[in-house]
């Protein structure tokens, strides 16, 4: 079982840290843009939330490695 969890912790880190690196360059492309284009309001409530999303994913995972290194 606990090879289970640790499994499973092992793919969920990663699945998040993906989304981390998507969500940057997602956020590194929309910064770019708005140094030339300017930003609208609605760009700038994108960029806050994915923001926002980046940090609770990295809290998630510092949560799964903390557990996972607990249970080893």
């Amino acid at each position: 079982m606990r090879n289970e969890n640790r499994n499973a912790h092992s793919l969920a880190i990663k699945e998040m840290t993906e989304e981390i690196y998507n969500l940057a360059e997602e956020q590194s492309k929309a910064l770019k843009a708005a140094t030339f284009l300017g930003m609208t309001t609605n760009e700038a409530n994108e960029c806050d939330s994915r923001r926002g999303r980046i940090r609770h994913l990295i809290k998630e995972i510092e949560q799964l490695q903390n557990t996972k290194e607990r249970t080893e």
